[in-house]
């Protein structure tokens, strides 16, 4: 039967049909189809797996990103491109998670706590919201505990990415003068003078002053200097202020027409 099977799809229905089977195969392995519902593994990474339930999950969201991001021209995505990509930043994330873990980082209860009431889509009037809680475990098909310890490890690995990023390389001689100055010491000596019992044990003559004033009479000299008070007139200013009667104008005219006169 299987012979005649096979002589019965030569030629390019059997290429197609292979193809259609192969394909899927290749991604995700014979196991999907015949393991029952059960968990399939996609990738392993050290002594962690990443299961195909997470990954479909993960490729989901990324999809749905993808389309609310290209819009209409969202049926230019490359599904497989995009299933490698998002498989790929799976493996980068796990074995970090596996690194954090090894070396120690942890993230405490209210760490966590903190880290949820903080998220903008869970808050609703400023406010962490139950509610909105539930509706985005929902959306991203996951439940309070599974998105809590995902959460988690996401915060460690958050650790030591910031610790990379915030650190810089300091060279050998940087570290020595810094322990250095921090290390040195200083041995200081002091001693108070009180001007005022020096000042009640000075006995100077007259002569003795004049000759030091004689010998630095430079020392006491300064610029010359003058001092000016001075008043300002201005004609405009005063004109304001006179008043002068029509009598008093034709009186002082007949005073002195002679000037006018040419």
């Amino acid at each position: 039967m299987l012979q005649s099977i096979r002589d019965g799809i030569k030629g390019w229905i059997s290429t197609v049909i292979i193809g259609i089977i192969v394909v899927p195969f290749a991604f995700w392995g014979v196991t999907s189809y015949f393991s029952g519902g059960g968990e399939v593994t996609v990738a392993k990474v050290g002594d962690g797996e990443i299961t195909q339930r997470a990954f479909q999950r993960n490729y989901q969201n990324r999809y749905q990103s993808e389309q609310r991001r290209l819009g209409d021209a969202a049926d230019q995505i490359d599904e497989r491109a995009l299933k490698y990509s998002v498989l790929e930043n799976m493996i980068s994330t796990e074995s970090l998670t596996q690194h954090v873990a090894d070396d120690g980082y942890d993230v405490a209860d209210e760490q966590l706590v903190a880290a949820l009431r903080e998220n903008p889509y869970l808050q609703e009037d400023g406010r962490f919201s139950q509610t909105r809680y539930g509706q985005f475990l929902a959306a991203i098909g996951m439940d309070a505990p599974s998105y809590e310890a995902s959460l988690r490890r996401s915060l460690r690995v958050g650790q030591l990415q910031q610790g990379l990023t915030d650190s810089t390389p300091v060279a050998d001689a940087e570290i020595d003068r810094l322990w250095k100055l921090q290390n040195q010491q200083r041995t200081v000596s002091s001693a108070t003078v009180d001007l005022s019992e020096l000042a009640a044990k000075a006995d100077v003559s007259e002569g003795e002053i004049q000759d030091w004033y004689d010998d630095n009479a430079d020392a006491y000299w300064s610029e010359e200097q003058i001092r000016v008070d001075y008043i300002e007139l201005r004609v405009d200013d005063l004109l304001g202020r006179v008043e002068v009667s029509e009598e008093e104008l034709k009186s002082r005219y007949e005073e002195d027409k002679d000037r006018y006169v040419t």
